[in-house]
């Protein structure tokens, strides 16, 4: 059957990824269940165990889904990555820095027009905790409370817990409202640990385009012993038909 002018799914997702730069020089570290989706949808899986530099960092299980799929008209796109037994130790000390388990869950839904419905609400952590002590997190609503950008930037682009980008089609917030923890230093759209002799964690990061959203549970900007940059739980998902 002759189809011009299918719907392109546009669906990619990972567990972990990243890069550091001290005390082992500048190494890559490994893209853990990493996955994306064909452009004409399908069902994707992925499930892996992960250890890198230990004991610097340890997953006990990293699982990622992603599926795409046409129902009655609609264009659903389901991306999940799951994270269990996440731990990191301070090198220097050899204690548990962070310990951590958590759902990124991004689903969309696109009927063949521009606009594209997003529910993020499945995004949560079940587990965080930080130097010692557990994270108190409550949860937002600013992300499924507007579906397209102009939507998102009409209620929301004045607000103080978004920033807006200068030269693109570009916001971020966060799927956090807030955080509480001795560590906590929140910077406007940003829920950040500042944890001495780690580095920052930053929860919950959620990047707005058109019709788009991608979702980073945690990015770690590592300082003193391990320099780097780690992004955890990472997913994004859209679609359009073309032209």
């Amino acid at each position: 059957m002759k189809n011009d002018n299918p719907f392109i799914f546009n669906a990619h997702a990972c567990a972990l990824g990243g890069f550091t730069t001290r005390p082992w020089g500048n190494e890559v570290v490994k893209s853990v269940a990493s996955v994306s989706l064909p452009s004409t949808g399908g069902k994707v899986h992925v499930e892996e165990a992960y250890a890198y530099r230990p004991p610097f960092l340890s997953v006990g299980s990293a699982v990622t889904d992603i599926e795409g799929k046409q129902v009655s008209g609609v264009y659903t796109t389901t991306i999940t990555v799951t994270v269990t037994g996440l731990v990191m130790y301070d090198l220097d000390t050899n204690n548990r820095i962070l310990e951590a388990d958590f759902t990124t869950s991004l689903i969309t839904q696109n009927s063949g027009g521009k606009d594209t419905s997003v529910d993020t609400s499945g995004s949560q952590f079940t587990k965080l905790i930080v130097d010692g002590d557990p994270v108190i997190i409550t949860p937002g609503t600013m992300c499924d409370a507007a579906q397209t950008y102009e939507d998102f930037d009409t209620k929301f682009g004045a607000n103080k817990k978004v920033c807006k980008s200068g030269k693109m089609r570009l916001m971020r917030c966060s799927l956090i409202d807030s955080v509480t923890h001795k560590h906590s230093k929140p910077n406007g759209d940003q829920q950040i640990l500042e944890v001495p002799n780690f580095g920052n964690i930053y929860l919950g990061e959620v990047h707005i385009k058109d019709n788009e959203r991608r979702i980073t549970m945690m990015r770690l900007e590592l300082g003193s012993p391990v320099a780097g940059s780690l992004a955890l739980g990472g997913g994004s998902g859209n679609g359009s038909t073309y032209p």
